[in-house]
């Protein structure tokens, strides 16, 4: 029996496992663990793309001055406000149920010095943080934090032009990237702003990172790309999409739980006009969201809980901030859609149970439960993560009508409920 040739061997050779293989042992060797877990995910999306050449440009991480947002008067005031919100929110949860083991260790590692000036009611202090807080290690798990500035350019550029890629794949404006055969990085072929201007004429808009709280990221044809932009605009747009298929009204209402720094808000409301949208999550995270969307949106327009307990009522504001369990002081609210992205399976199970229920609760007849969220194994202290279809089987009044993968993450799953009876 003739041995194969060196170049047949090769070839049989997966080019994915090959540059997997390849890469991951070299960037253990350059980096150690710094690549560890949550980077990992993210760069191996498209292992193909490290041995591609020329053709996945390696752009320099910018961290422009934060020019835009509030007059500096109105951002102190606006501090005030998130240290009353926090306050009056916390109270509605003082043993922290909502917290799972894993965000009880992410804010006691890396938010020890927002909570100290948040109780020791220091605006200055809070102001001085939430200028800066997109390149802190506080922002780990709500966004990328000072990951991609740890990691350096060539980590930043590929996780937001691969993202990139992605959403330009799932809109029809680029081909499929196949690695087993064709052209690596063909996306990227006329360069990163052909692109991104064949994304922006697709959806009718300028793609543009709001400059506050020292954004950082790409730039691409002057425009900023954070480190999660490409993903966020992508979760607003499939949410977007889902509602007109589904005979939504031309301005919902919707409730977002669980929403990072509040990135997919402020993009769906570049897309679409909703009535009203309403924030769920943690008291805590709630002084981040409500310093990136009042700064991106204008103050006029959001409403903190403060707001609320003083109004008492979503009145006069398009997009309101709220915490867990204050809920049930707007027991009359319906909405035409509930959404989750990236939280879901870092919650306590009881309390994902909880939250679907709230949706079936909450949602009009025929309203969406939408999810993107991922699936993996991954238990802690001993305790498998919450599986959304799983906990979704069991919850009375949602009905699965959609399952499929992500286009710009791998391993997360998107699916659609509808609420019914």
């Amino acid at each position: 029996m003739r041995m194969p040739s060196l170049v047949l061997l090769l070839r049989q050779l997966s080019r994915n496992n090959a540059a997997f293989l390849f890469h991951r042992a070299l960037l253990r060797c350059l980096y150690g663990n710094r690549i560890h877990r949550l980077s990992n995910r993210d760069l191996f999306n498209r292992p193909e793309w490290f041995w591609g050449g020329s053709s996945v440009p390696n752009l320099p991480l910018t961290v422009p001055d934060s020019s835009e947002g509030l007059d500096p008067a109105a951002r102190r005031a606006l501090a005030e406000d998130l240290v009353e919100s926090f306050y009056a929110g916390q109270g509605l949860d003082p043993s922290n149920r909502n917290y799972s083991p894993l965000w009880s260790t992410i804010i006691d590692r890396n938010a020890p010095a927002v909570l100290k000036a948040l109780r020791n009611r220091d605006p200055e202090a809070l102001l001085a943080f939430l200028e800066r807080m997109f390149p802190s290690p506080t922002l780990w798990g709500i966004g990328y934090g000072d990951l991609g500035i740890a990691q350096g350019s060539r980590f930043a550029s590929y996780l937001i032009l691969s993202q990139l890629a992605g959403l330009a794949e799932s809109l029809g404006v680029v081909r499929t990237e196949c690695p087993e055969q064709g052209e690596i990085g063909h996306a990227l072929r006329d360069g990163p702003e052909a692109l991104l201007t064949a994304v922006e004429r697709k959806l009718g808009l300028r793609i543009d990172f709001p400059r506050i709280a020292g954004a950082y990221g790409i730039e691409v044809g002057g425009r900023l790309l954070d480190m999660q932009t490409p993903g966020h605009l992508y979760a607003a747009h499939r949410l977007h999409g889902h509602l007109q298929r589904h005979s939504a009204p031309e301005s919902p209402d919707i409730m977002e739980i669980g929403a990072g720094f509040g990135g997919a808000c402020h993009w769906l409301q570049k897309l679409r006009s909703p009535s009203r949208y309403v924030i769920l999550d943690l008291a805590l995270t709630n002084v981040y969201q409500g310093w990136f969307l009042g700064n991106a949106l204008g103050r006029d327009q959001v409403g903190l809980y403060s707001d609320f307990r003083r109004e008492g009522s979503f009145k006069g504001r398009r997009t309101w901030i709220m915490p867990v369990h204050s809920h049930e002081q707007f027991c009359e609210q319906r909405f035409d859609a509930i959404f989750n992205q990236d939280s879901f399976p870092e919650m306590p199970v009881e309390i994902v149970r909880d939250y679907l229920r709230l949706a079936a609760e909450r949602l009009q007849p025929g309203g969406l439960l939408f999810s993107i969220n991922q699936e993996a194994f991954s238990p802690m202290q001993g305790k498998a993560p919450p599986w959304v279809p799983e906990l979704a089987s069991t919850t009375a009044g949602l009905v699965r009508i959609s399952r499929e993968l992500c286009w710009v993450r791998r391993g997360w799953v998107e699916e659609v409920y509808h609420r019914v009876g």
